[in-house]
């Protein structure tokens, strides 16, 4: 199960009585989130055996809630340091019962068929947790568990890729040399800009904003700079869509030379999987790849 991401968001709702500082029908609302597959984590991708990827929830994280009068009500992660439970809390009306919830927030969205989404074509490549920033996820249900409690289901709705990258061998390239960044175009579906979906029908998944709102390019810029030696793994989040049997335009930059080759892609993106891209000098050799100094 190497390309498929796994989660589940187990949440309480704790009525904390009236809002000591809100208005008297406001109620205080904490929702604690996990994942399906690891209680204690946000997300996982993959199987612990084969090298999964767990993301945690941000200081500062804020998801949207819809249901009764409470239209995209706003609540906060009340936790001070990265962690892989976060409590959300925020304020609702008495009567008012969740039925749907997004992540991330945003002030903007008033219609639940048409919540907006922004997967950049610029990405910045950290660590595993840069993943987060672009992270996407939607309820899939809420269930009562009790009086003032529930259990929420969350889906992932982004694709993601998985670089692999080991260039130390690339004749040409030498190893002194600082991996900047990966650049992929595809001659499929776009895969980064402005999209919508809908709270009452994930299953539609992604849709374009505007035809102009999208790209069919994604590049990703390495924070750290890793030297040609290093083997690399790293991730970048884009729209799910149809690219099986279609040609990518990869490239990698180093400081001095770019590395460009074109391949053709066995695999559509699919929601809340990952495909992996190797990129070594045996795929690069066997794709024609070419070496130019910059």
């Amino acid at each position: 199960m190497k390309n498929r991401l796994l989660l589940l968001a187990a949440v309480s709702l704790f009525a904390a009585g009236c809002s000591k500082n809100g208005p008297a029908d406001m109620r205080v609302v904490r929702i604690t989130a996990s994942a399906e597959t690891s209680p204690d984590s946000r997300s996982q991708i993959g199987e612990i055996s084969s090298g999964e990827l767990f993301m945690e929830w941000s200081v500062g994280d804020r998801i949207g809630v819809f249901g009764g009068s409470a239209s995209n009500a706003v609540m906060a992660n009340t936790a001070t340091v990265p962690s892989y439970q976060a409590v959300f809390q925020g304020e609702i009306g008495l009567s008012d019962v969740p039925a749907y919830a997004y992540y991330p927030y945003d002030e903007t969205v008033t219609d639940i068929s048409s919540v907006s989404v922004f997967i950049p074509q610029d990405q910045e490549y950290v660590n595993v947790t840069s993943v987060s920033e672009y992270d996407v996820k939607a309820s899939v249900s809420i269930s009562q568990t009790s009086e003032n409690e529930y259990v929420m289901r969350l889906r992932q709705m982004a694709s993601m890729l998985r670089f692999e990258v080991d260039i130390d061998e690339v004749e040409g390239v030498s190893p002194d040399e600082k991996v900047m960044s990966i650049t992929l175009e595809s001659t499929g579906d776009p895969i980064t800009g402005e999209w919508l979906y809908s709270l009452t029908d994930l299953d539609a998944g992604l849709r374009m904003a505007s035809e102009t709102s999208v790209s069919n390019a994604l590049n990703l810029t390495f924070y750290h700079t890793p030297e040609v030696p290093d083997i690399i793994t790293a991730y970048a989040v884009v729209a799910p869509g149809s690219h099986k049997d279609r040609d990518f335009s990869i490239s990698i930059r180093t400081d001095r030379h770019e590395i460009s080759f074109v391949t053709r892609s066995l695999s559509d993106f699919n929601a809340g999987k990952f495909l992996t891209f190797p990129l070594n000098a045996s795929v690069l050799q066997n794709n024609d790849a070419v070496v130019t100094q910059l």
